[in-house]
This record gives structure tokens, C-alpha cells and sequence, in this order.
């Protein structure tokens, strides 16, 4: 493979550091072979200036720093079978970089020639592995087995080029690549930068094979460099009781890694690691690894570090990110912190984004006695510019199970009567409607729809869709629909039509979205079930088709699937076929679904 290698300034072409041209000869010593495709890549590398412009070339000076915002560029002329790529070189400026010949190679790991400087030729050539990324998809290339040839040269170096590690980022990590991976860190298991990519690799790809060979690096190379971050990893995926006490131990020798330290506690448990960790708090100044101590200490063992954690928040009050910080913690040990959350909040009456304090614990932690005890705080704090936030925070969370407080309905009401037009009334308005679509909150609506864009208006429209109001703007919600046909919520909108009203209209547009591949699985389901139901037998076909090809209707889409087949069991009660999907069904289902089972049960005995 040709690379051709062409610098560029504002001032002057070619001539800069031997460093550059070095990197290229090192690439195209060991660049893959990308086959008749490519048999040739020019690089035109575009440097910026540090320094104001020389007399008369202002304007040529001004032309190309502006042009190099529209990089990168690449032209693929494939009978010439060349690619060109223009891209801007961060390595250094233009002054820096041509200022280099007498400079010392301070890294002293390799000369290349006695001009290079390793640092520049390691930066350029990183550079260069990220901009030819462009190359794999200019040639469609999958082929990867000639760049880790070329790979395991630079590993050999020895040095500090990180290319291994860069692979495993960019490079698609299907089975042949990681067992590519796997072979060569067992076969070179004290690199320097080994734990780097066994990290890389247990992140990206957890297969077997990786925890077995990522455990037995770390029992065995343990006290390498990235050791405490491999464990750290493995904790969370394979707990093993040797694992577990080469962590432990590698938290003895570190105790400065917070985040081991947390990973320990929380998946581990000890009491002593637990007492270090409290101990690292009182002391810890950088907000996040405090956060990371104090989340596992919470969950492990509340009351008895419930006033160290509490005195480390006070402390960490003024820091940037608190209110984060706050959130988290909160929905780790929400009745414990609960005290302290709402103490604080009254101290800092000014405090913005209170909303993000109870977003979180509301999805993980939901309780009647958290909602009434929010609303209490709350009630006594609606004013000014994050009145509709606050309220929302209470409508937004109820539920059937936890029931909102009357009250808290009745100001919200109000205040979107006077408000209407507020940036914040569309989220509260929702909530309000997802609890009840009174009257009022319906006429509330129809006039939030004057005020807003078309394009605006859509989960607003589906509120409404299919209820008495709704009916009056029904076109509306239709024609909205067909602008957005790949929309989530226009396929919400015509769901709740068609559940109202199966006009045809309704009919044939369901039929359309279900012939897009791109039609989230959930939707194609329910469209089908109501298609069935009412009887078009066009979609009967289909419907018996989905289910006899998708595996998930037996798992995750358990409930759909058995929707859909009590709909087919009714329509076609003789069909042998929908039968014996039924028996299936009712073989999985019976136990979690016990309504739905019922009737898919009845209507088997009656076909």
C-alpha cells in the first residue's frame, strides 16, 4: 500500500519535521492490505498557525484557518483506485512543528532517524489511525487480520502508542477479533498496557472466554500496571471468591482508588474496606469519588455511616456539581437521607433545578410516604420561575398504587389556567391529563394547540387523541401523523384513533406504518391486535406471521404476544396453527398472566 504524505499552511507546502513523513513510512511499512479496492491513500495533513500572519498575507492567512473547519474531506477515485483525504493536524502548530530539527528524542525508547522526536511521531501517527478510519468506509472493507499484523509490530516497540488499545476501540469486536485480542495478551500478559485492554476488552465485550482469561491475568499479573481497574471490572461481572480476595487485597495496596475501594464495598463487602472507605470520605475534596464512596456505604450499611455521609455532604455543599451529587445519593437510601434532603433544601431557598433531586429516586425508589412527604416540602415553596417543575415532580409520579394529593391537582390546575402559554405547561399539562383528562384540563389543552407550532404539538395531540375532546381536532391529529410517519408519538396518536374509532382511514394508515421496517416491534404488535379485532382479515396473515418468526413474544413481549394470539383464536377459532402457538403460550405465560391466560385458556376451548 502507497501513502503519500503532502503538508499544508497558510504560508508554505512541504518541508516540515522529519517526525511526520517518519509516521507515514512506519504506516505504510505495516499498513493492511485493503485489495484491489485501494492501492493507493494520499494524506493532506493542514496545519494552523500560533502565530499573526507575515506582511501581505493577511487575507490568504484569514481564507485558510476559516477552510479548516470543513475538515475532514475525502475523495474515493476508485478507477484510479486512490483515495485522498484532506483532514487538520492537531499535533502541533505549524511554527512548533517545522522547529524541530535540532530537537532532543527525549522519549528514548526508539530512533528512527536522529532527527524524529517520538513524542511528535507517536501524536501524528495516532492521528493518522483516526482519520483512516475513513478508509474502512470508503472501501467496505472487513478484513481486519492484516492490521493486527501490522498491530502486534507496534506492541513489540514497546511504546507508548496505546494502537492496541485504540483497536479495540474502533475496531468491531465480533468473536474472530476478540479471540485475536485474547491470544495476544496471553501471549504477552506483562506489556505495560496489558490491564489497559483487558479493561477494554471487559467492557466492551463480556463474553466467557474474556472473564475466564481477564480473571487468570489478574490472579496471576495482578500487581501490574491497570491491575485495581481490571478488578474493578471483573467484580461486576464474575464475583469470584478469588477474584473477590485479589480486589480486596489490591485495595490494601492501593487505598488511594476510591473507585476500587467502592466496587469492593458494594459487591464485596467488607466491614474493614468499609471503615477505610468512610475514613477516605471525611477526607475526600473531589465531589464524584466521594460520591462513589458514600453510594455503597448507604446501601451496605446506612446507620451506622448515616452522619459521616451527611457531615461529607454538608462540606461539599458549595461544589458545582452538588445538586447531582444529592440525587444520587438520595435514591440510594431514600428514607435515611430524606431528613437531610428536604433540611438542606430550606437552608438554600435560591437553589435552582430542585426538580433533579427527586427525579431520579422517583423511578428507582417509588413510595406513597416519599410522594405525600415531597408534596408537604413542596406545597410550601410554590413561587416564582419553578412553580410548574416542582408541581410536576408530584403529578408526573403518581400512579395507580401511589395516589396524587388532591391538592396538589387543584393549584396545578389553576396554575396552567393562568400560565398557559409558560415553556414549562406542556410537561405539567401532560401530567395532569395522565391522571385524570377532566373537562377542564382538556379545554386547557385545545387552547395550548392555538399557541404552539405544528410540529410542536404532537404529545399534546396524543393526550387527546381518542377521547371526546380530542374528537374535535381528530384531522388535526391525523394530518399530524402523516408528517411525521417515522415518529414514535405520531404511531401513539394513531393507536389511540384506531382503539376509538377504526375508520378506514385510520385502517389503511396503521397498514402503512406496519409495512416500514423501521416500526418499533411494540407498535407493530399492538397495530395488529387492533387490526384483528376488528376483523380485517388482511392482517390475520400477518399477524400469525409475526408471531411464528419473533422469538421475543415468548420472553420480553410476552404480553403482547398473547394479546395478539387471543385476538387470532377469536377471529380464526379453527386454525390449527394459532392453536398450537396457544398451547405454547399458555405453557410460558400462565403463571405471570394469570387474566390474560384465563381468556387465551376459554377461547382455545372454544375453537
Amino acid at each position: 500500500m502507497k501513502i503519500d504524505l503532502h503538508c499544508f499552511s497558510y504560508n508554505q507546502y512541504g518541508g516540515l519535521s522529519k517526525s511526520l513523513y517518519s509516521a507515514v513510512e512506519f504506516l505504510e511499512f505495516r499498513s493492511p492490505d485493503f485489495g484491489s479496492a485501494l492501492s493507493k491513500i494520499i494524506l493532506n495533513a493542514h496545519f494552523h498557525s500560533s502565530e499573526p500572519p507575515r506582511p501581505t498575507l493577511e487575507e490568504s492567512y484569514e481564507d485558510y484557518h476559516l477552510r479548516l473547519a470543513d475538515l475532514p474531506k475525502s475523495k474515493f477515485e476508485r478507477k484510479k483506485q486512490r483515495l485522498t483525504i484532506d483532514f487538520e493536524s492537531k499535533t502541533g502548530s505549524v511554527e512548533y512543528i517545522s522547529d524541530m530539527k535540532d530537537a532532543p528524542n527525549h522519549c528514548g525508547v526508539i530512533v528512527i532517524h536522529k532527527d524524529v522526536r517520538i513524542d511528535v511521531f507517536n501524536a501524528f501517527l495516532r492521528e493518522i489511525l483516526a482519520i483512516m478510519r475513513l478508509v474502512k468506509g470508503k472501501t467496505k472493507t472487513e478484513d481486519h487480520k492484516e492490521t493486527f499484523v501490522w498491530l502486534s509490530y507496534t506492541w513489540m516497540l514497546k511504546e507508548q502508542l496505546s494502537i492496541l488499545n485504540w483497536a479495540a476501540d474502533n475496531i468491531s469486536l465480533n468473536a474472530e477479533t476478540t479471540d485475536w485480542f485474547e491470544e495476544f495478551l496471553c501471549a504477552n500478559p506483562k506489556h505495560q498496557d496489558a490491564g489497559k485492554l483487558w479493561e477494554t476488552l471487559l467492557i466492551k465485550h463480556k463474553c466467557p472466554g474474556v472473564l475466564r482469561k481477564a480473571s487468570q491475568w489478574l490472579l496471576t499479573y495482578g500487581d501490574s500496571e491497570n491491575a485495581t481497574d481490571v478488578a474493578s471490572a471483573l467484580l461486576h461481572e464474575c464475583p469470584d471468591p478469588p477474584v473477590v480476595e485479589k480486589a480486596k487485597q489490591l485495595v490494601w495496596e492501593n487505598p488511594g482508588n476510591v473507585f476500587l475501594i467502592s466496587k469492593v464495598i458494594e459487591l464485596a463487602g467488607d466491614e474493614e474496606i468499609e471503615q477505610l472507605g468512610s475514613t477516605r470520605l471525611k477526607t475526600e475534596d473531589f465531589i464524584v469519588a466521594g460520591m462513589y464512596l458514600a453510594r455503597p456505604l448507604l446501601r451496605r450499611n446506612s446507620q451506622k455511616y448515616l452522619s459521616t455521609i451527611e457531615s461529607w455532604l454538608h462540606d461539599s455543599s458549595g461544589e458545582p456539581h452538588f445538586v447531582s451529587i444529592l440525587a444520587e445519593l438520595f435514591t440510594a437510601a431514600p428514607a435515611e437521607l430524606a431528613p437531610f434532603v428536604f433540611e438542606w433544601l430550606d437552608e438554600n431557598p435560591k437553589i435552582g433545578n430542585v426538580e433533579k433531586i427527586f427525579q431520579m429516586v422517583f423511578i428507582l425508589s417509588p413510595s406513597q410516604w416519599l410522594l405525600d412527604r415531597t408534596w408537604t416540602w413542596i406545597s410550601g415553596h410554590l413561587s416564582g420561575r419553578h412553580t410548574a417543575r416542582m408541581l410536576n415532580v408530584v403529578l408526573s409520579n403518581a400512579s395507580n398504587e401511589i395516589i396524587c394529593p388532591e391538592d396538589a391537582c387543584a393549584i396545578a390546575d389553576a396554575w396552567l389556567g393562568e400560565h398557559i402559554r409558560h415553556i414549562d405547561a406542556k410537561d405539567l399539562l401532560l401530567s395532569a391529563l395522565h391522571i385524570d383528562a377532566t373537562p377542564g384540563r382538556l379545554e386547557l389543552a385545545k387552547k395550548w394547540l392555538k399557541y404552539q407550532k405544528f410540529d410542536e404539538r404532537g404529545q399534546i395531540l396524543m393526550a387527546l387523541a381518542g377521547t371526546v375532546a380530542g374528537s374535535e381536532i381528530e384531522n388535526e391529529a391525523m394530518d399530524w401523523c402523516c408528517k411525521h410517519p417515522n415518529d414514535r408519538v405520531a404511531h401513539a396518536i394513531l393507536l389511540r384513533l384506531l382503539i376509538s374509532s377504526p375508520k378506514h382511514e385510520y385502517v389503511l394508515e396503521a397498514k402503512r406504518a406496519l409495512e416500514h421496517d423501521a416500526l418499533h416491534k411494540y407498535f407493530r404488535y399492538l397495530f395488529l391486535y387492533e387490526l384483528v379485532k376488528i376483523g380485517d382479515t388482511e392482517s390475520f396473515a400477518t399477524a400469525l406471521s409475526l408471531i411464528e418468526g419473533d422469538k421475543e413474544w415468548r420472553t420480553s413481549l410476552k404480553e403482547l404476544g398473547g394479546k395478539l394470539l387471543l385476538g387470532l383464536l377469536e377471529r380464526l377459532p379453527g386454525d390449527l396453527k394459532v392453536q398450537l402457538l396457544a398451547d405454547e403460550w399458555l405453557a410460558i405465560g400462565a403463571h405471570e398472566l394469570q387474566d390474560l391466560s384465563e381468556k387465551i385458556a376459554r377461547a382455545r376451548e372454544n375453537g
